[in-house]
């Protein structure tokens, strides 16, 4: 039997795709986690039209994150000599995304 983060995991992925679909989104989650089950990296847990997804779920997010804030959409950050990131609530990722039922 999974372990209780797993099950947790699983469950928030599910929760995401099932939103994305509402609003028009091809979506999908790997069978297991896996993105191998797409043909993509291990790595990739959901696919949402053609991007790939990772998701982490955690107790508490960093001080920066978008959590008490509602005048920023995206966070922007990279860790020194790095790549940089884009961080952003999910509601904003789709509708700049644009589904296929425009909500």
């Amino acid at each position: 039997m999974p372990n209780k983060s797993k099950i947790k995991g699983n469950g928030f992925e599910r929760e995401v795709v099932s939103i994305a679909k509402e609003k028009g989104f091809e979506a999908e989650r790997a069978f297991a986690s896996d993105g191998r089950y797409f043909g993509e990296d291990s790595e990739v847990d959901v696919k949402i039209n053609e991007d790939r997804c990772q998701f982490k779920r955690r107790k508490s997010f960093p001080k920066w994150s978008l959590i008490d804030s509602d005048k920023i959409d995206l966070v922007i950050f990279r860790e020194d000599r790095g790549e940089i990131f884009v961080l952003t609530r999910l509601d904003h990722y789709l509708k700049v995304k644009g589904g296929k039922n425009k909500k």
